[in-house]
């Protein structure tokens, strides 16, 4: 680790107790899920992909299907199909 991050965590650790940041941390990413899942129900950010086209893909894909049948059949573009690919 650099120095400089060191001196920074060294700094920090010396301010509040381990679990103490660890329990913050935990806290801010819990309102943080919270708040993403509720402007997914607010449809203020709707996904890319519909879900029913997205499952359609994902069953080709677990099939074997080739990136070209989806684009064939599903309209998808490459980067969609890599993405899908890497996700599951």
């Amino acid at each position: 680790m650099p120095a400089r991050m060191q001196h920074v965590r060294d700094g920090i650790l010396a301010r509040w107790p381990a679990e103490d940041i660890r329990r913050k941390f935990r806290s801010c990413q819990t309102a943080m899920m919270c708040l993403g899942r509720s402007l997914a129900l607010d449809r203020r950010f709707r996904s890319r992909l519909p879900s029913d086209k997205r499952e359609q893909a994902l069953d080709m894909l677990r099939q074997g299907a080739k990136p070209i049948e989806l684009k064939r059949q599903l309209g998808l573009d490459n980067n969609t199909v890599r993405r899908l690919r890497h996700r599951n």
